[in-house]
This record gives structure tokens, C-alpha cells and sequence, in this order.
């Protein structure tokens, strides 16, 4: 066979390493569209939005650690839901 070649793969972790920063720059363009959107009461709910980044390169969370968030995004049976992150996602999405 003609025209064969072949190549050697030298570092396996070349891809997620490019791939990271864009990454990156999505999950912060989503953190700030749920902040936009989240409702203010007191202002801790909306502050709480930020990005985590983990040891692997390529991946990220955006993660809301107060306590209640939860509540408000998915509604309670004594009030409703007020979507944040489900909306911002399904857009993203599109």
C-alpha cells in the first residue's frame, strides 16, 4: 500500500489541555447568565454562583453552595419554583 503513514501520539492530555480554556470561558458565560437571572432578596443567593474548577483539565461546575438555592430553583410544596440554572442550560443547549 502507498501513501501510508503513521504518527505517535506524545501527549494524551494535549487535547483537554487546548479544549480547557473555552471550556472555561462557556461555564463562566453560564455563571453569569444564572446570576442574571437569579431572584434577589438579600443578594447572597446570587453571589453564591461561581465556577469550580477540578484537576482535570476540560471540566467545570458551576456550583451554588448556599443552602437554599436549591429550594428556589426547584420550588417548595409552600412556594414556587423560580428556575435559575434550568433555563440558562436549556439555552445553552440550543
Amino acid at each position: 500500500m502507498t501513501g501510508r503513514s503513521s504518527f505517535k501520539v506524545t501527549d494524551p492530555g494535549a487535547p483537554r489541555r487546548v479544549a480547557d480554556r473555552g471550556i472555561g470561558d462557556i461555564a463562566d458565560q453560564v455563571a453569569d447568565d444564572v446570576r442574571a437571572r437569579t431572584p434577589v432578596l438579600t443578594g447572597a443567593l446570587q453571589a453564591g454562583w461561581h465556577v469550580a474548577h477540578n484537576d482535570r483539565h476540560g471540566e467545570r461546575e458551576v456550583i451554588n453552595e448556599v443552602p437554599y438555592a436549591r429550594h428556589v430553583e426547584y420550588g417548595t410544596r409552600n412556594m414556587p419554583a423560580e428556575p435559575m440554572i434550568g433555563p440558562v442550560l436549556a439555552e445553552a443547549r440550543r
